[in-house]
């Protein structure tokens, strides 16, 4: 079985989504361990969690955001941005973002990505964790 780096997940992972930015001239860079910065300021962030041998990586691109409610929902204040404020008001489509990111990680991971609907059985565990999980205050709050 390999071994996962956490740190080298979030390399590739990130270099993917640089790459993608790129083909918009937006230059990001990458920030251990786990964030992406353009001009020094926050623009995307990623998680991990493994299980067994498996990874799931997920994250946020701030595309077009209202910085002023993010800031005041957030405990941490760091220094952010969006692809709208740095894209100098060229914002790409969003069909072109995520047709560039799709490129980059079957680029990065040798994948090939496909998309398809969800089967009955995972919309039933769709609907499931909603209701259990995040469609609850308690999850989405902490209350």
């Amino acid at each position: 079985m390999e071994t996962y780096d956490p740190l080298k997940i979030f390399q590739k992972t990130c270099s993917s989504i640089i790459c993608a930015l790129q083909r918009f001239h937006i230059n990001a860079e990458y920030k251990t361990p786990n964030d992406i910065l353009v001009n020094g300021k926050k623009i995307s962030g990623s998680a991990q969690v493994r299980k067994g041998d498996s990874v799931l990586i997920h994250g946020t691109i701030l595309v077009s955001t209202n910085l002023d409610v993010m800031r005041e929902v957030l405990k941490k204040h760091k220094p952010v941005s969006t692809l709208e404020i740095e894209s100098k008001g060229e914002l790409p489509l969003m069909d072109e973002i995520k047709k560039a990111l799709a490129d980059e990680f079957s680029k990065t991971f040798g994948a090939r990505l496909e998309k398809n609907d969800f089967t009955k059985y995972e919309k039933k565990l769709i609907e499931k964790l909603i209701q259990e999980r995040y469609g609850r205050d308690e999850w989405n709050f902490k209350i």
